[in-house]
């Protein structure tokens, strides 16, 4: 992981605050914004931002979580780093994102409920 700041007033602390299924609501909605940009074939500037947000968030859910949800988390940060290096791919596969976000709803039943 790296220190990203692209939301500038968000701390740990304050992140984890929320509940844990708002945290990944949050981020399902970074990645739901990249699948619409993927989808009309958006700037790559644009998506990379979108990725980087998404991967913000995700650090900072990881920083503030334990046991085993945490390795999963860290499991997906994994592939939306995948994500994050191959955008020619995600242009071509736009399944890979659907899968992203559908894996990230379920890691929560009140995020799979929202899903």
């Amino acid at each position: 992981m790296y220190p990203l700041v692209l939301h500038k007033t968000m701390t740990a602390e304050r992140w984890g605050n929320f509940p844990l299924y708002k945290r990944i609501l949050m981020i399902g909605n970074e990645i739901q914004r990249l699948q619409d940009f993927v989808k009309m074939n958006s700037q790559e500037n644009v998506t990379t931002e979108t990725l980087e947000r998404a991967m913000e968030l995700t650090d900072l859910t990881i920083e503030t979580t334990s046991g085993n949800f945490r390795k999963e988390l860290l499991r997906w940060r994994e592939m939306l780093s995948l994500a994050y290096h191959e955008k020619e791919y995600l242009k071509k596969n736009q399944n890979f994102i659907a899968q992203l976000f559908q894996t990230l709803m379920f890691f929560t039943p009140e995020s799979a409920l929202a899903y």
